[in-house]
């Protein structure tokens, strides 16, 4: 072996001790970094615990709050259910209790009204015959005092011609 490989080879040992030294350094630098990293999570774990256990318990009192804040919902819902079933069977009831005391009322009036036109009619009836029977027999009484009137106008007009009359036939025979 020549001189120059020998430095060749020298070179190249110093060169793969130096890398084999860094790569050992690194990985204890890296070994440090982890137990370094491995307490601080352990630390962060051991602070946030409390805080976990905490969420843990607000969650399940959250959970409980929600299924009483349910079944109640579901007790007013059944509640609220019932009574408008019972409202609108109520309702119901009134409007046909209503329905039938109207109608009864619109026949009752109806019956009402046409009696009282046939009473109207009857009146009317009753009146005119009243007051026209009296108004023909004044009529009547006033046709017989004009008649008596004229009869003795004429009276009064032919006593003479019916005297000359009579006397005429006297002498006729």
């Amino acid at each position: 072996m020549t001189l120059w490989a020998q430095i060749f080879l020298g070179v190249i040992a110093v060169a793969t001790l130096t890398m084999a030294v860094i790569q050992v350094g690194i990985l204890i630098a890296a070994a440090r970094a982890g137990l370094h990293v491995k307490r601080l999570i352990d630390r962060l774990e051991q602070e946030l615990q409390p805080t976990f256990g905490h969420l843990n318990a607000i969650g399940r009192d959250a959970s409980k709050v929600v299924a009483v804040t349910t079944a109640q919902v579901e007790r007013v819902d059944r509640i609220v259910t019932e009574h408008v079933d019972r409202l609108d069977h109520i309702v119901a009831e009134q409007v046909g209790r209503a329905d039938r005391i109207v109608t009864g009322q619109v026949e009752r009036a109806d019956r009402l009204f046409t009696e009282l036109a046939g009473t109207a009619e009857h009146t009317v009836a009753t009146v005119h015959a009243s007051i026209l029977a009296p108004i023909r027999e004044g009529k009547a009484l006033m046709s017989g005092v004009r008649a008596a009137f004229d009869f003795m106008r004429e009276a009064r007009r032919r006593p003479r011609t019916r005297m000359r009359s009579e006397d005429e036939d006297a002498l006729f025979i």
